[in-house]
């Protein structure tokens, strides 16, 4: 088997630190500004078979790190769960607005952990009509307030 070289190690790490964003970690590892051969050469990277594999020993690692300094997934569950509550100071009329970018992140978090991504029915995605060609690709982004609203009060009382 290949030996993994000192930056495709260090894109790796920082591969999984970003959230597999690859081309950011081939951009920030590499010290390139160009988007798209960043892109390209990460895809590359990421094709090869010990690059694969020393990623998998990276999120291990980071999985140990997570458990030895007691971050559990109770832990993360309820920082999710604050995080569906989150609001921020609008400072041009100094109220309290939901912070629909903390609990959109909380919900797609929450989602994938308990496996709601794969099994997303249309009973759970408000105000779609049966016709619609698009449910499957629907966003929680793309939701309206009261939907979003909606969602996330199901996903409270199924936790």
């Amino acid at each position: 088997m290949k030996e993994i070289n000192v930056k495709n190690r260090a894109f790796c790490e920082e591969y999984v630190k970003n959230g597999y964003n690859w081309t950011k970690a081939y951009s920030f590892v590499y010290e390139t500004e160009d988007i798209k051969s960043a892109a390209v050469w990460a895809s590359q990277l990421l094709k090869k078979d010990h690059v694969r594999n020393y990623i998998d020993v990276v999120e291990w690692s980071f999985k140990l790190i997570w458990q030895t300094q007691w971050v559990d997934k109770t832990t993360l569950i309820k920082v999710l769960k604050e995080m569906l509550w989150a609001t921020k100071k609008d400072y041009k009329s100094w109220d309290t607005l939901p912070d629909w970018s903390a609990r959109n992140n909380a919900i797609l978090t929450l989602s994938k952990l308990t496996g709601y991504l794969m099994e997303w029915g249309k009973e759970q995605k408000p105000n779609l009509d049966e016709e619609d060609d698009n449910k499957d690709n629907i966003k929680v982004s793309d939701l309206t307030d009261e939907d979003r609203e909606i969602l996330r009060e199901k996903l409270l009382k199924e936790i």
